[in-house]
């Protein structure tokens, strides 16, 4: 039976910031009564009236279960200073609130809503500053009716507040005819959630909306396997599957998005591809773009004199370059675009510095470039000079018409000074930021791509540093020697046996490579744990856990999965204290000095350099820091990341953050730890494989620890990864030959 209770939110019990739902007492007439349901921006102190039903939990007792909620407008001075002060109208605070009622009482509330540049009567408050507490007043009356109307369609109020953010008067209008829209404007809303609004407003099934918005689901989704491209069978039979239509609807739709260029069928001798448009063409004018470059040769190396140099190199360096060192230097200044491989330990650094050595001594300017903030960092300290992220050398921005579209400052029309560009971490380079950064290279310019072809390869579509081996078309060197003169190393040496499918050796007296042999995960989580909480008495206690330890998990989920060991760990590393402030976003806490992860790049949030002072834009996936402060009452995190940003996080940021006691070996990849523990697992055949421990391993460079099931290690060892990623880039050069 539906009831109606009206009262004063009296607390906040839960709220999950990620769906909205809330628990709240609610003062009804001096009665406590605890509501359940989504609410946005409930605070202590705002009166609502809310219709619904009175349930019994099984646990908690009574509640009321509210299935329709409205913030009742306040009429007395009281009530009116009350709601103000809450929070509720954005930037207005206690002490603003009393002014501005002490100044218009009872009218105050008209007054922000029909005049609303009159609270620049108010001492302290500007005109601008008047205008956007109107407006902040005003959208939400609008908004509140927008969630409302939403709320029949089951769409919960945290989406119904991104689609009026959004769109505004036209949201009712765009949810009821074409609800896919949803997936291109709004951050999010993928096509599941779209699909799912669309069937609760009556899009048919066979909608042509929904089969052509299923098709580009289905292509992006094949991308997550790193691939450029589909079969048309696979494609036809995927969407079928996935939308549970006729196949013959989707070879129709299909035929129309071939039409107008929106997918690329490409047919070959042996297959039909189907590619979505940008990654066709981003295969294609990589391809161009390269070969272009290698034709357009007027380098004249011959007057270099690399004996004389690379002594020199060598004499200052006090080391002796073997031969194939020599070779690899020589080829890579006199080539157009080379290539240089190889595995932790095998010169590709040394090789790096007598290049840039020689370069600089012949007078020629040179650019280090990698794909991550942390490898561009580490590419700094080894080589003792500027790196910077591919996305920063190309002067990533955003249009002014749209600014959820990135583009670069650096392309065609405005290309990048340098005659030399060296790319490291070569192999997390996707198609789709090779085909940008070609765009911006000089004619004159010569490129050298340096990477571990045995590593991961990136996480983006393509298989970029893989394909131009394989083309055979640039001169490549494979360092396949350890130099570094640690080279007794276990690390280096497990590493390289893991690479070649051997067991690695594992010695009881060993100093910097262990296996801790146990089974089941909920073991191999409490050894964890152990090691985390007694390091003072393990091999770590010389390390600085929040600096210099990771643990690199191959799992996000499961007990030893990533999300599990971040909570057990926080809790041991970074405990809840009264001197601490925390916040709840979804089910994380973030806590003051919690080590935390960015996770998905972030090409607008502001910062500033904590030594420079120098403020730019731009957090990236990967990128790491400490929670240094966090404002309750302002509801921000103050993060400095490991390059010395200081970046402020307001609460709908928070997203973009996960705590990163633990991290996954994709997220490990161009970063460099001392000391790392390394989870293994038996089972999930396929993806634990040689490929995934090698990566982690490298990560390390003073201990590794690994910790699980030997048969697990062993057959980790024994996998290769078996799905070759579906592309054309290979083949494309060949076509500009």
């Amino acid at each position: 039976m539906v009831e109606t209770i009206k009262g004063t939110i009296d607390r906040i019990i839960y709220h999950n910031s990620d769906n909205l739902y809330t628990i709240a007492d609610v003062d009804v007439n001096d009665i406590l009564i605890t509501i359940v349901g989504y609410f946005e921006n409930l605070k202590p102190g705002i009166e609502i009236e809310a219709d619904g039903e009175y349930i019994n939990h099984i646990k908690y007792g009574e509640q009321f279960k509210v299935e329709k909620l409205e913030i009742v407008i306040p009429t007395d001075t009281d009530s009116i200073y009350n709601y103000l002060k809450s929070g509720m109208v954005g930037g207005i605070g206690p002490k603003k609130a009393k002014e501005i009622v002490d100044h218009f009482g009872d009218k105050t509330l008209e007054i922000l809503e029909k005049d609303p540049m009159r609270l620049s009567e108010v001492k302290g408050i500007g005109k601008k500053t008047a205008l956007l507490v109107g407006l902040e007043y005003k959208n939400q009356g609008n908004m509140r009716d927008i969630v409302l109307k939403l709320s029949k369609y089951n769409i919960k109020p945290n989406y119904a507040k991104k689609l009026y953010d959004e769109y505004k008067g036209d949201t009712l209008n765009i949810i009821q005819t074409n609800p896919y829209a949803l997936i291109d404007d709004v951050y999010g809303i993928g096509f599941k959630r779209a699909d799912q609004i669309a069937m609760s407003v009556g899009i048919e099934m066979e909608s042509p909306y929904r089969i052509i918005s299923g098709i580009k689901y289905t292509l992006s989704s094949c991308y997550r396997d790193g691939n450029t491209y589909i079969l048309k069978d696979e494609l036809e039979e995927k969407v079928a599957k996935i939308l549970g239509v006729n196949k013959d609807i989707i070879s129709h739709n299909l035929a129309n998005l071939f039409l107008d260029d929106s997918v690329i069928l490409e047919v070959t001798e042996d297959e039909e591809r189907c590619f979505l448009k940008e990654l066709y063409e981003c295969e294609i004018e990589s391809a161009k773009n390269l070969m272009g470059l290698i034709s357009y040769n007027e380098k004249d190396s011959e007057e270099i004199d690399f004996d004389k140099l690379i002594k020199k190199y060598e004499e200052i360096n006090e080391i002796n370059l073997d031969k194939t060192q020599k070779e690899a230097v020589i080829s890579a200044i006199k080539s157009k675009v080379s290539i240089i491989t190889g595995g932790p330990g095998t010169g590709k650094t040394t090789i790096i510095n007598a290049i840039i050595y020689i370069l600089g001594s012949i007078g020629e300017k040179y650019t280090l470039t990698a794909p991550t903030g942390r490898a561009a960092k580490r590419m700094s300290e080894s080589t003792k000079s500027e790196a910077k992220t591919i996305h920063r050398l190309l002067e990533y921005e955003y249009t002014l018409e749209d600014d959820h579209f990135l583009s670069f400052g650096k392309n065609e029309d405005n290309t990048i000074d340098s005659d030399y560009i060296i790319i490291d971490e070569m192999s997390m380079v996707d198609i789709s930021l090779f085909d940008a950064f070609l765009k911006a290279v000089k004619n004159k310019t010569s490129l050298l791509f340096v990477g571990d072809i045995d590593q991961l390869p990136s996480v983006g579509a393509g298989n970029v540093l893989s394909d131009l081996i394989s083309s055979e078309i640039f001169p490549v060197t494979k360092l396949d020697t350890i130099y570094r003169q640690d080279k007794e190393s276990l690390i280096i040496t497990n590493a390289h046996r893991i690479n070649k499918g051997k067991m690695p050796i594992l010695k009881k007296e060993a100093d910097d490579f262990y296996f801790i042999n146990t089974i089941t995960q909920e073991k191999i989580k409490r050894n964890i744990l152990n090691i985390v909480y007694n390091y003072k008495n393990t091999p770590l206690k010389r390390y600085d856990l929040l600096k210099d330890f990771q643990i690199i998990s191959p799992l996000k989920k499961g007990l030893a999965g990533v999300s599990e060991l971040n909570k057990s760990v926080q809790d041991i590393l970074n405990p809840a204290h009264n001197t601490k402030n925390e916040i709840q976003h979804g089910s994380t806490t973030f806590r003051e000095n919690d080590k935390v992860m960015q996770i998905k790049n972030n090409y607008q949030i502001k910062w500033t350099d904590i030594n420079t002072l120098k403020k730019g834009e731009g957090v990236f996936n990967g990128d790491m820091g400490i929670i240094k402060k966090i404002d309750k009452e302002k509801q921000t995190l103050e993060i400095i990341f490991d390059d010395e940003k200081r970046v402020i996080y307001p609460k709908e940021q928070m997203e973009e953050l996960n705590l990163s006691y633990a991290i996954t070996v994709h997220k490990s990849q161009g970063s460099e730890f001392k000391a790392i523990i390394i989870p293994i697992f038996s089972g999930y055949s396929g993806f634990l494989n040689r490929n995934l421990l090698y990566t982690a391993v490298t990560r390390a460079k003073e201990m590794v620890i690994l910790i699980g099931e030997v048969n697990g290690l062993k057959s980790m060892i024994k996998s290769v990864q078996k799905n070759k990623r579906k592309t054309t880039l290979a083949e494309r050069l060949h076509d500009f030959l």
